[in-house]
């Protein structure tokens, strides 16, 4: 008899974070958004199906074409890990469709 398991892709929340802030340019911290994220696990699939609706307090695009100095100050950074990012979700989607990441379930750990 052999033990039964799964392969699981998880990513550290600090990692996810270096990889969409070198991705866009733009500060990201996933633990900050939504009043501070719990320790846990937070699971997407990409490509998956995904509601228009989004829970990040931007939509991506806007986002994307925010303005930001090189060298923001740390209120500016924080600013935007806490006040002013898009859904996740909605990052891996468009990092899938971009090549970026394979397809498959994701678990982004915070710790």
């Amino acid at each position: 008899m052999m033990l039964e398991f799964e392969t699981r892709k998880i990513i550290e929340s600090s990692n996810w974070d270096k990889f969409v802030s070198k991705t866009y340019g733009k500060p990201y911290c996933f633990q900050q958004q939504e009043g501070y994220r719990d320790r846990g696990t937070y699971e997407f699939t990409v490509p998956g199906q995904f509601e228009d609706e989004f829970y990040g307090t931007v939509s991506l695009a806007e986002w994307v074409n925010g303005e930001i100095d090189s060298k923001p100050s740390i209120k500016i950074r924080l600013h935007w890990y806490r006040d002013f990012y898009p859904d996740y979700i909605k990052i891996a989607r468009d990092l899938h469709h971009r090549g970026l990441i394979e397809s498959g379930t994701y678990h982004i750990e915070v710790e």
